[in-house]
């Protein structure tokens, strides 16, 4: 089945609001997101503040104005599976899909990262976003499972998945957000998909560090009176 096409009038409307959000994140880079205004993110676009009232209802909508469309992006992605595809894999297609897209920059992304890391209100609006992703996900594998997407397997999963990617997106900007972040992702869902056991057994062939050898103090590791040891 074909794409509908698109017409002139939505492209237009589509370049005046990535006009708007690349104003924006360049100016809350330059400036900060407190003391940047609607009217500057207006004039920086060349457009009217009242026209930037007519894609974003606030300041910060513009900061959030890819998460709409790349849940959008995962929940067909887990619709349209394959019979033999995993909601891992399909979550693996999602990933390349949303990193593919022009709208995705690498520039782009570390500020809006760095902007959310500095506003605890901004950072609210994130988890909402990721918490609406997580029910996409758990709907999904709830399918999948034929249970409930309220029961136990289908929101610890989904919830595992979902932040195993943005453990894998801050791992990528903590580097210094250069190159491709799709090995993160990849990475992130391998450890997931094989288990945390790997981490277990990975971890048992290293000492513990001279940092946590200081936390248990006198007691040592395995001491009732200090912290307990491994049951």
């Amino acid at each position: 089945m074909c794409d509908k096409p698109i017409s002139l009038r939505e492209r237009k409307k589509a370049r005046t609001r990535q006009a708007l959000v690349a104003a924006a994140l360049r100016l809350f880079a330059e400036r900060g997101f407190e003391a940047t205004t609607v009217a500057d993110i207006a004039e920086a676009a060349d457009v009217s503040p009242r026209t930037f009232f007519t894609y974003f209802p606030a300041k910060e909508d513009v900061l959030f104005a890819g998460a709409k469309d790349r849940i959008e992006r995962l929940r067909d992605a887990l619709a349209k599976r394959a019979p033999d595809e995993s909601f891992l894999d399909a979550l693996r297609r999602a990933a390349r899909d949303i990193l593919a897209d022009r709208t995705f920059q690498a520039e782009a992304q570390r500020t809006h990262m760095q902007v959310i890391g500095a506003n605890p209100a901004l950072g609210a609006r994130a988890l909402q976003d990721l918490l609406a992703a997580e029910q996409v996900v758990a709907a999904a594998i709830a399918a999948d499972l034929g249970v409930d997407q309220t029961d136990l397997q289908p929101q610890v999963a989904a919830a595992a998945a979902v932040n195993a990617l943005r453990g894998a997106l801050m791992t990528w900007f903590l580097s210094g957000a250069s190159g491709d972040p799709q090995p993160a992702f990849d990475q992130a869902l391998d450890l997931l998909e094989h288990g945390l056991g790997t981490l277990s057994a990975a971890a048992s062939h290293h000492p513990p560090s001279s940092a946590a050898q200081a936390s248990w103090g006198d007691a040592g590791p395995g001491d009732e009176a200090g912290h307990p040891g491994p049951r």
